[in-house]
């Protein structure tokens, strides 16, 4: 009896954390991509937020924050305000 409630309890534990994992839209998915692609010119960017329709939210230092911000709008055509 104890060992049937120990494997109810796993899967019970299993199957939450499998549900609390929400899947990302399609623009964040391509702003993850866009992000991590132009990574390699300002390797101090961190990301701080990725929005349901795609905006992104990080910081950087010094010149890091330009080269970010040329990259995504070079590449990935995501405009930004100066």
């Amino acid at each position: 009896m104890k060992r049937g409630r120990l494997v109810t309890l796993a899967v019970v534990l299993v199957g939450g954390a499998a549900a609390s994992c929400v899947a990302m839209t399609p623009l964040q998915e391509r702003a993850w991509h866009a992000f991590q692609d132009c990574r390699e010119g300002a390797r101090t960017a961190q990301l701080r937020e990725v929005t349901p329709d795609g905006r992104i939210g990080f910081e950087a230092e010094g010149g890091d924050m330009a080269n970010m911000k040329q990259c995504l709008r070079e590449r990935w055509g995501y405009p930004f305000v100066n």
